[in-house]
């Protein structure tokens, strides 16, 4: 299985207008710094990740959200200020929403059992996940523009601010919003954690000092973890063929002998004339 098609919508440099790349199952992105390519990673880590740090980031921050896609919102507030009647306009104000969307494909039998309820085309061939980070349901937001039309009334009253700057004072409702993921086509159908655990995703922070980094004598090193990302499904594998190996050495009668020289030996050349025989 492999992400065939990627969208990103108004998170941190991806604008109101929705960002597709298709991916193949092995795919190198390359860019000069600072153009997004962490930002793509991190997009897909809103869905995939199981990394306890990104069950937080996916409340996102108002910094995560596009700039001018904020900025756009806020001018749109600002321009109510001289308006009369503002009867419906919750639904002319465009509130921003991110969104990000993953297309899997090439699953085998057992992957199909996971993503059985996120199909959304004829053939079952092809599963949809969707990170949607939106107003939440019961966010009344007729008040919420009535509040900020009168701020900015009194503003610009008191204050004499200048009506293209008025945008500049607009709250944004960040902490009326909430985050949903799920699968095909419709909201509703909201992934199962559970299921969403099986598709593991290691995101390695990028090499930029290849002698530091690839020292593997810490937990945080890039390199243990790229040797040890495999370990919870090998380790019962490795530790029962090394204890064969062991009972296969206690068997082994010409090794036990060559064990009892080496001891014997070792003995008589140590500084420490101990009645113990060394442990080897």
């Amino acid at each position: 299985m492999y992400i065939s098609s990627l969208s990103i919508k108004n998170y941190r440099n991806f604008g109101d207008e929705e960002f597709t790349i298709p991916l193949k199952p092995f795919t190198a992105i390359i860019g000069e710094n600072n153009i997004g390519k962490s930002n793509l990673l991190e997009s897909i880590g809103l869905i995939l990740s199981q990394d306890i740090t990104m069950f937080k980031k996916r409340m996102l921050d108002i910094e995560d959200i596009n700039y001018k896609t904020k900025e756009t919102f806020k001018k749109q507030v600002a321009n109510l200020v001289f308006m009369d009647d503002l009867k419906g306009i919750e639904e002319k104000i465009k509130f921003p929403e991110v969104k990000v969307e993953i297309v899997l494909e090439d699953m085998d039998d057992d992957q199909l059992a996971v993503v059985g309820d996120w199909f959304f085309e004829p053939t079952f061939t092809k599963a949809k996940l969707t990170y949607l980070f939106r107003p939440r349901p019961g966010f009344k937001k007729s008040d919420w523009i009535n509040q900020q039309k009168e701020k900015l009334a009194k503003l610009h009253k008191e204050r004499h601010i200048e009506s293209k700057k008025l945008y500049e004072y607009v709250d944004f409702p960040i902490e009326q919003y909430e985050y949903i993921i799920y699968g095909g086509d419709n909201p509703a159908n909201k992934c199962d954690p559970y299921f969403l655990r099986m598709l593991k995703l290691e995101v390695l922070d990028a090499l930029r000092d290849a002698k530091r980094e690839l020292k593997a004598n810490g937990e945080y090193k890039l390199l243990y973890r790229i040797l040890n990302k495999d370990y919870d499904t090998d380790f019962v594998g490795i530790r029962t063929l090394l204890e064969n190996l062991n009972e296969e050495i206690k068997q082994n009668e010409k090794l036990q002998q060559i064990k009892r020289e080496l001891t014997h030996y070792l003995d008589r050349v140590s500084l420490v004339n101990s009645v113990e025989q060394n442990n080897i």
